[in-house]
């Protein structure tokens, strides 16, 4: 008899006892933050005064204001998808597919939108086209008008900022589609006499469906699920979305089973997201042409010839418009000494920026943001590795339904995970109470942020072979100090993106926030929120410039240092 025998058996035994017990505590985990508030969401849509009921639905599609701002979801939605998706097109064709001037700042420039909270893009919009707006101001003066031309709110404020901050998802999924295409097919239908306008008719463009329809559906979804640019812009024009009548029932609107109503419109709205996403994995499923391969990888520039100064300028002033322009606005505003007099240098004061220093509760945002934004991404990351390993190890039962159960709060609205999050925390659980206290930010916030280093982490980790941490355990070392010392060290791109994407929205979250947060819990997006719907116009404004140099600067930051990195990974020298 083998000696060692039995102590491999007993191992064997450690080993799944060791996976099983690991598995429970992950799938607990997973079950109170992930499942629990969700399935509270379908009770609560799905009750009525404690019994099974489809009173709620009944009540929601009988109000015709329900069924208006279903529709204007909708309606919205979609116009903003077709509209924001074509700029999107063009805009990635000029800059990746010809010889257009400045096109690497135009790459950078034409995407800040998408570092701009959409609040506060909203409010610079206000400032710009509002009743007392610099543009509106300028037109009314200029061809003395008893009255402001130009309306912004109600449906078309809420298209127009809504296509200015989602074109920019649109852009950089179509433009990396560009990027990738090999340009073998279209020098074959070139040479077989084919001319421009048919190549992009038969080639071009069958080629980037998938990516152009993968990039409509995150615009759509992203759209519909939009709490601050339809409050800002769409309310005061009686322009009510699902989002904004869900925050009504929640906080405002005087209604005994109003909970149960905004469940119910939650659920609905899920359902759009729903439909959203099984559009999208039609459209990746429908990538099935290669557009990476090794045979004429340099994809030859347009000449736009003498077109080359007129569509540069036109890109510039587009970049301009979406992006100076409302900057501009919220800067002068939040410098002018007060709203309606002229802009001259007599009438600019840093006195707003002064006050502001002066609030405690701008002090207390900050630290309350901040403190989400570090400590979010780390537990987050952490979880991440955590389940990858234990999933690459192929211990863990069931181990594909993790995936499922992560990704599923970030493919519904946030404002249904807020809805969730109330019901599931409004009593105490297990003895402990965080509903009205700043945890339950924490909880809602990875609930909704998990995804991130989950795709990041698991991506970095398919790429190691896993000989290497073989060879750490055959030279003696434990699976956690495989882990530690091989294991995390080949994967830090994977964590570091993984943290940066949860940190920049964990900052200026404030779809979810809006309904969890409570006093002196508040956090930057809520802050900000509140001093423009009480009328703080110029110290929101001082507040909105403050939070855009933050982002937009630790974006450069993460960009620059991101770009050194991989720098410094190329010229690394090989062993």
């Amino acid at each position: 008899m083998n000696p060692t025998a039995p102590r491999k058996g007993c191992h064997v035994k450690h080993v799944r006892f060791s996976a099983w017990i690991s598995s429970v505590a992950v799938y607990f985990a997973l079950g109170v933050l992930f499942l629990y508030p969700m399935s509270r969401l379908v009770i609560s849509a799905f009750t009525r005064e404690g019994s099974l009921s489809l009173a709620n639905f009944t009540a929601v599609f009988s109000n015709p204001s329900n069924v208006r701002s279903l529709w204007n979801s909708l309606y919205t939605g979609v116009t903003v998808t077709v509209i924001a998706t074509v700029i999107a097109l063009v805009l990635s064709w000029i800059v990746v597919r010809t010889n257009v001037y400045g096109r690497k700042l135009f790459q950078f420039v034409l995407v800040i939108p998408f570092f701009i909270p959409p609040f506060i893009m909203a409010f610079a919009w206000t400032r710009l086209l509002g009743r007392a707006g610099f543009v509106n101001v300028f037109i009314q003066q200029l061809f003395s008008l008893p009255q402001s031309p130009i309306r912004i709110f109600g449906f078309f404020g809420v298209v127009l900022v809504s296509v200015i901050y989602t074109y920019p998802y649109a852009f950089i999924v179509i433009s990396r589609a560009m990027e990738n295409m090999g340009a073998h097919l279209e020098e074959a239908a070139q040479i077989s006499g084919a001319s421009r306008f048919q190549v992009v008719r038969d080639i071009v463009l069958p080629v980037l469906l998938p990516a152009v329809g993968s990039a409509a559906v995150i615009v759509f979804v992203t759209t519909v699920s939009m709490f601050g640019i339809p409050a800002i812009m769409g309310t005061p024009g009686q322009f009510i979305v699902v989002t904004t009548r869900i925050y009504g029932y929640v906080g405002g609107f005087r209604d005994p089973f109003g909970m149960n109503i905004a469940t119910t419109l939650a659920m609905v709205l899920l359902g759009f997201a729903l439909v959203g996403l099984l559009l999208q994995n039609f459209f990746t499923r429908k990538e099935n042409f290669a557009t990476i391969t090794g045979k004429s990888g340099h994809l030859e520039l347009m000449d736009l010839r003498k077109w080359r100064i007129p569509v540069s300028v036109a890109v510039a002033l587009f970049a301009g418009v979406v992006v100076v322009l409302p900057l501009f606005a919220i800067a002068a505003t939040s410098l002018i000494r007060a709203l309606g007099v002229p802009l001259t240098l007599e009438n600019l004061t840093f006195d707003h920026f002064r006050r502001l220093a002066d609030m405690s509760i701008v002090q207390r945002s900050f630290n309350n943001s901040f403190s989400l934004a570090v400590f979010v991404p780390t537990i987050t990351v952490i979880g991440a590795v955590i389940l990858t390993f234990l999933k690459r190890q192929g211990r863990m039962p069931g181990r594909n339904g993790t995936d499922y159960i992560v990704s599923m709060p970030y493919a519904v609205p946030g404002i249904v995970i807020g809805v969730a999050m109330i019901l599931a925390w409004i009593r105490p659980v297990f003895g402990i109470r965080v509903f009205n206290t700043i945890w339950i930010l924490y909880l809602a916030y990875i609930v909704r942020f998990m995804i991130f280093p989950m795709r990041t982490v698991g991506a970095s980790w398919k790429q190691l072979d896993s000989s290497l941490e073989e060879a750490g355990r055959i030279s003696g070392a434990s699976e956690v100090r495989t882990l530690r010392d091989v294991s995390i060290p080949l994967i830090y791109g994977g964590i570091g993106s993984g943290w940066l994407l949860v940190f920049m929205p964990a900052l200026t979250e404030l779809t979810l926030s809006i309904l969890l947060v409570s006093p002196r819990n508040e956090t930057i997006g809520v802050t900000a929120f509140n001093m423009m719907q009480e009328g703080l116009i110029t110290v929101a404004s001082a507040y909105a410039v403050m939070i855009t140099i933050v982002v937009v600067s630790l974006n450069i930051a993460f960009r620059v240092l991101s770009r050194r990195r991989d720098r410094r990974a190329v010229n690394a020298p090989s062993i």
